[in-house]
């Protein structure tokens, strides 16, 4: 429920960057994003002024997510296998 929010961002930028950026900097981009998001989400809606030490295990866990999805979306950057003799219809 609370991360929602956070994937629809980052998938967003995600495929901004895809249009944009090759496969070998795109991850590094997308998980500063994911720990980037949490951590202003987090300051904008608390009352008070949060610890960095309390931020920074939302930050590590939103780059993983975000940066393994940008990862795994494109297939880890391998080829796709195309059938050696393709038939047009």
């Amino acid at each position: 429920m609370m991360t929602l929010p956070i994937s629809a961002v980052v998938g967003v930028i995600d495929s901004c960057l895809a249009r944009r950026i090759s496969v070998a900097l795109r991850p590094g981009l997308t998980a500063a994003a994911g720990a980037t998001i949490p951590c202003v989400g987090l300051i904008a809606f608390a009352h008070a002024a949060p610890v960095p030490s309390f931020l920074l295990p939302f930050a590590i866990c939103g780059a993983a997510s975000a940066g393994l999805c940008a990862l795994y979306a494109d297939g880890l950057g391998l080829r796709r296998l195309q059938p050696a003799n393709p038939v047009n219809p």
